[in-house]
């Protein structure tokens, strides 16, 4: 298709999509220790797909920049995206390599592990990129979600988005070192508590990794603006998340009533409501809503339902928005 004749999506998601098998126990095993699998399920993932996918379940016109195998597991994600909505004309048809899988264990507060095989989204390089320039820069939004990809891919994306002035998300999800200069061209860090502490040197998390001072993430959030991005979001699991600015630093828990069962798709789901929010334009506020909502539906479900299960819609949302509207969304840390 000629660019005169090109449609660009709104949002450009770029990360991957995984296999995941899910493995369910009754606690996460420490090193050198085994525990017995209660469940394994084989799943759709990858936070790129993932958040792709949560775009498209808010109304947002979205395209996703990856790559699968020719195997069974890439024909299945086509099928995938197609059926969500997902633009998949970027997506990377790679025939000499596997579409990537990722084992995930998770317990019984929905704490989890994942370790990833790359496959085919190791052919996502710098040349890919550059072929992709136009529709990254013409984004209103643009998602980098993973660092299953080079940092090198990312920082070369993240500045083409951000020079054109794209909002841009990002996610340092598995967690890896960044190069000086590389949040500068980043508007808008999410993760979670772990992902955070990380980034900021600042510690966050007991010896049991939750946190127990939402003061201390506000001061590791601060750290992190000092980096280059503008705005940073921090999961906290059953206790919401925290949004964190030069002049604000909010806590905004989930919406009463579904009790939170798993958190492995809490960002994706957030991530997806916070583009489209970005994408028309939505007041602030109504921004916050959105996200909240969004991590109380997804935390309600389990890990091992399907990915269109577990990422809710425009319309669960919005019910949820509606049944909570006189609570204020937010409070002040």
């Amino acid at each position: 298709m000629t660019e005169k004749a090109m449609i660009y999506p709104d949002i450009i998601v770029m990360g991957s999509y995984l296999v995941d098998m899910v493995a369910r126990v009754d606690e996460l095993p420490r090193p050198e220790e085994s525990k017995i699998v209660k469940s394994l399920t084989k799943l759709p993932g990858g936070k790129g797909s993932n958040q792709s996918i949560a775009v498209a379940y808010m109304g947002g016109k979205v395209a996703l920049i990856s790559a699968v195998g020719e195997d069974t597991e890439g024909i299945d994600a086509q099928k995938l995206w197609q059926q969500s909505q997902v633009d998949k004309s970027l997506v990377k048809i790679v025939p000499d390599a596997g579409t990537g899988q990722c084992l995930i264990t998770v317990d019984t507060t929905g704490r989890s592990t994942f370790a990833a095989y790359l496959g085919a989204l190791e052919k996502v390089n710098l040349k890919y990129i550059e072929e992709q320039k136009s529709f990254i820069e013409h984004s209103k939004v643009f998602v980098c979600s993973s660092t299953d990809f080079s940092v090198e891919v990312n920082q070369t994306a993240l500045s083409l988005a951000n020079s054109a002035k794209s909002i841009t998300i990002y996610r340092n999800q598995p967690i890896q070192n960044l190069p000086t200069g590389f949040l500068e061209s980043v508007q808008i860090l999410i993760g979670n508590a772990l992902e955070i502490e990380h980034l900021s040197g600042k510690n966050i998390l007991d010896e049991r990794g939750n946190v127990t001072d939402l003061e201390d993430v506000k001061n590791a959030g601060r750290e992190i603006l000092k980096l280059g991005p503008k705005t940073v979001i921090v999961t906290i699991g059953a206790r919401g998340f925290i949004l964190i600015s030069e002049k604000i630093a909010w806590h905004i828990p989930n919406y009463p009533g579904g009790a939170p069962v798993d958190f492995a798709r809490v960002i994706d789901a957030l991530t997806g409501a916070l583009a489209v929010g970005l994408a028309e334009q939505f007041e602030y506020e109504k921004i916050i809503k959105y996200m909240k909502a969004a991590a109380t539906l997804s935390a309600s479900k389990r890990q091992d339902s399907h990915i269109t299960r577990k990422i809710p819609n425009r319309t669960e949302i919005e019910d949820i928005v509606e049944k909570y509207h006189a609570i204020t969304p937010y409070i002040a840390i």
